[in-house]
């Protein structure tokens, strides 16, 4: 969560480091071959893509790619095809057209094949359209043009009457209406993850609508919701609107059973609004907050603990309170380390921001064998000529650890 707003601050290296938290979390939790490790994969694919590190962007929009064609049910899913149309962007931003047309035909051929991937269709038709008329086949350039101006215009005029008719009309089967829901909701979900936040934000809260009718306004979720739109306005710096939807999440999931993790959930994404206004003690009360109820709830030694220690560090970071800094770094380390050793990849990376603090008050020992554990680590994960791999050897090597 702190990701998006670091990414959207264009901090990208500190987003970097919050989105890898993140994936070795969901890799422990849930296996490698998850939709949620596919989602991460993707992210970091976007940091890249911002920076212009295209080679990287591509390694790890594959990823998501290899990822998602094994956890979905069929060929035709929609992430498979989000995934072929960021790579194509990459590949049509290096001037590799060739290569971006084939990826955008691949995500074409998915998103034709799903009723509610239409806006998706329009704008694959576009990018299409774009990278003919850079290869110089203007009429089928202009075709494909022709095809997004229209579907556009139909969209624009079908889905005005369609949402009148589900998400405001009068009554309504509350079956037909959660899985219209469900179907909004994952919309709005393809369409934050592209960037395109106004149309996250329009299905987002479609699917609110058809929620609060289906099972009223108090069900867990509608809270989730309510968190998502949060995320949406978060992301794009619209702070007040972000804490007013995740304090309407949090006013439904206090008190439920069950709802722990969602409370601190929503408080850590409250804490991570004040952390990108510089509200930093605010922030920090609020991450506070969510490490209490997730220790109440899953101990002191659960993997996601790990995440608030981190969290909390980087606030304590920003204060220029670095021996606090250091503190919960180490915290997060040790929790890290006894849920999944010292050969994992999150590990290094705790290891290597650790590293950092520690190099920054002149521990060059200690940050040296930090930085050399890194290596290690790397070097096996991604081969001796990757930058991650040379980064920490340059680091160790100034350390005087190599």
């Amino acid at each position: 969560n702190m990701g998006a707003v670091l990414m959207g601050q264009g901090d990208y290296d500190t987003a970097l480091e919050h989105y890898k938290l993140g994936l070795a979390i969901k890799i422990k939790a849930a296996g490698y071959y998850h939709a949620d490790v596919a989602r991460t994969f993707n992210s970091i694919g976007e940091v890249h893509r911002a920076l212009n590190q295209y080679d990287k962007a591509l390694e790890y929009y594959r990823k998501s790619l290899d990822v998602s064609k094994k956890v979905s049910a069929d060929e035709f899913h929609p992430d498979i095809a989000a995934s072929y149309s960021n790579m194509g962007s990459v590949h049509f931003a290096q001037g590799h057209n060739d290569k971006a047309l084939e990826c955008f035909q691949k995500a074409q051929k998915i998103f034709s094949r799903i009723d509610d991937m239409q806006p998706q269709l329009a704008a694959t038709y576009k990018s299409l359209a774009a990278v003919l008329k850079a290869l110089g086949q203007n009429e089928k350039a202009s075709s494909y043009g022709e095809k997004a101006y229209q579907l556009r215009q139909r969209l624009g005029s079908d889905s005005s009457a369609r949402s009148m008719a589900s998400a405001e009309g009068p009554g309504g089967d509350p079956t037909a209406d959660l899985e219209a829901a469900k179907t909004y909701n994952n919309m709005g979900t393809v369409f934050d993850s592209q960037g395109e936040y106004e149309k996250a934000l329009e299905y987002y809260k479609k699917s609110l609508q058809l929620r609060i009718r289906a099972v009223g306004p108090g069900d867990v979720e509608v809270a989730k919701t309510y968190n998502n739109i949060g995320e949406v306005y978060r992301v794009q710096g619209f702070y007040d609107q972000a804490l007013k939807y995740y304090q309407k999440s949090l006013d439904i999931s206090e008190g439920k059973s069950g709802s722990e993790m969602e409370v601190a959930a929503t408080l850590s994404n409250m804490g991570s609004v004040y952390a990108g206004e510089g509200a930093y003690k605010r922030a920090l009360s609020y991450y506070q907050k969510s490490h209490k109820i997730m220790v109440r709830a899953v101990g002191p030694d659960h993997k996601n603990v790990g995440a608030t220690y981190n969290n909390m560090s980087v606030i304590y970071q920003a204060m220029g309170r670095f021996e606090k800094a250091v503190q919960y770094q180490e915290e997060s380390l040790a929790i890290k380390v006894k849920a999944v050793g010292n050969d994992d990849l999150d590990v290094a990376d705790t290891k290597y921001n650790l590293a950092t603090l520690i190099k920054g008050q002149g521990n060059m020992r200690r940050a040296g064998e930090l930085f050399r554990d890194c290596v290690k680590v790397y070097r096996k994960a991604y081969g001796a000529k990757h930058q991650e791999t040379q980064d920490a050897t340059a680091q160790a090597e100034e350390c005087g650890k190599l």
